[in-house]
């Protein structure tokens, strides 16, 4: 047998000599991205190799994906994983291999990193199916989760309507404990933000069931104001009877200034007449007076003549506070500027 005859060795990249030599020198891929000089050196090659080899460092950690996902080095390895490759494939294998886990890794410190890395990256059905079935089971404990609740909102930012869905469902009869937890209402604010249609519908719902006492509520006044910058019909008719105490509470009072601004004219008219009617008792109000301000500043010529017509008695004593005086130059201003019919 002549030596042209022999099978010469496949000539490898520096890539792959390397990945090669990490293997040797730590036992496997694994074992090196466990390892702050392992982890550097890996993302090293990952970042400058080619897809198909790419696709071959994802193999062999994909068994292993769950562990460096939540180890201190490993997690850097594979979120550098998730943003080099283009292979579909690839990405839908990452999301089966962490599916079943997603919602443990959404709550820890290195793990979070991973699942917005791959949320970042997903674009297919499948990919989406994946992460959606692994986050609906635990979308309530993420929400209040100090680490889990930004995993939640950037699913909800991200994920097509048709599977993040699922996620609303996990949400719907925990609204209002949702809303009063710290982290929980910045969830429910961004769910508020992006959801469309019927989801939106069944969410303000169930908010308008407890509007009076979330609008006063130190979490779940943000909400209530989140809500209302968007259609929100059933649960301005449930704040509106409630306009007067509420604009004498530190937060009720930025809610009530939000019905005072809806597009919904007969809406705003029901808060301003509200208003316009206890106006005297709300200017002395520390907290009423700002919303007397408000009323002034996006009131009608004819709701302004009524609102100053009603407030006149009260007049002498504004003057004898900062904010009644702010209300009294406000008045003055708005008497100078408004034509009247």
């Amino acid at each position: 047998m002549s030596m042209h005859d022999v099978d010469s060795p496949p000539v490898l990249t520096p890539s792959e000599v390397i990945t090669e030599e990490l293997v040797k020198k730590y036992g496997s891929l694994k074992n090196a991205a466990r390892v702050k000089a392992g982890c550097l050196e890996l993302q090293k090659v990952i970042e400058s190799t080619t897809p198909g080899h790419v696709q071959s460092i994802a193999n062999q950690l994909l068994p292993s994906m769950v562990t460096l996902a939540n180890d201190f080095f490993g997690n850097y390895v594979v979120q550098c994983l998730i943003k080099a490759t283009t292979d579909i494939v690839v990405i839908r294998d990452l999301c089966e291999s962490l599916a079943m886990e997603l919602g443990t890794l959404s709550k820890t410190q290195t793990g979070t990193r991973v699942v917005q890395a791959l949320l970042t990256k997903c674009t297919t059905g499948p990919q989406w199916a994946a992460v959606a079935r692994g986050l609906a089971t635990c979308v309530t404990d993420l929400a209040v989760d100090g680490v889990g609740t930004y995993v939640m909102q950037k699913a909800v930012e991200v994920m097509p309507e048709e599977y993040v869905r699922h996620l609303y469902a996990g949400l719907y009869g925990h609204i209002k404990r949702l809303s009063e937890d710290k982290n929980g209402a910045c969830g429910i604010r961004t769910c508020v933000k992006y959801c469309r249609g019927g989801d939106r519908l069944r969410i303000i719902e169930e908010l308008a069931l407890s509007g009076p006492t979330l609008a006063v509520h130190m979490y779940g006044n943000y909400v209530i104001q989140a809500a209302l910058e968007g259609p929100a019909d059933a649960l301005v008719l449930a704040l509106t009877p409630h306009v007067v105490e509420l604009a004498k509470n530190k937060h009720g009072s930025n809610v009530v200034e939000l019905l005072l601004k809806r597009p919904n004219e007969l809406h705003r008219r029901a808060a301003m007449s509200l208003v316009i009617a206890h106006s005297q008792i709300l200017a002395v109000d520390a907290f009423g007076n700002f919303v007397v301000q408000t009323a002034v500043n996006v009131s009608t010529p004819q709701e302004f003549t009524a609102l100053y017509s009603t407030l006149q008695p009260a007049c002498p004593h504004l003057n004898q506070f900062k904010q009644g005086r702010s209300l009294l130059q406000l008045l003055r201003s708005k008497i100078a500027s408004t034509k009247f019919p």
